[in-house]
């Protein structure tokens, strides 16, 4: 399959937000993957969250590689830390408190609301193909 002509070439800050993205995300998800595989997980929440990382990490490769698809892996984080906050009204055994479940699932909310919005942006501009 032939790659579609990107008309513009990549603004700078692109690569600074998907670096920055990369690693926030990429180092939650692998200290997630090494909680999951050592049994520590044991939440639903946990395994919310991990999807969440998983997620906003690919979305920034996708952001690098300068692929639409970043902006549904964003969207896709976004939404793991809004139910992730539903956490509050009905909390489960094991679950952990509240102000980790009000942090952990607003940095995963806004952030995948701000990377989508500049996912778009770039989709706008003809930077993601």
């Amino acid at each position: 399959r032939v790659m579609p002509e990107l008309k513009t070439s990549a603004p700078r800050h692109l690569w600074v937000v998907g670096v920055a993205s990369l690693f926030l995300f990429g180092w939650g998800a692998t200290f997630g993957a090494l909680y999951a595989l050592t049994g520590e997980l044991r939440a639903a929440i946990d395994f919310l969250w991990l999807a969440g990382l998983v997620a906003g990490a690919a979305g920034a490769v996708a952001l690098l590689l300068r692929r639409k698809l970043a902006g549904p892996l964003f969207l896709a984080t976004g939404m793991s830390g809004l139910a992730s906050l539903g956490f509050l009204m009905a909390p489960g055994p094991g679950d952990p408190g509240p102000m980790i479940i009000t942090v952990n699932g607003t940095f995963l909310a806004v952030g995948g609301a701000l990377l989508l919005l500049y996912a778009r942006a770039m989709a706008r501009r003809s930077v993601l193909g």
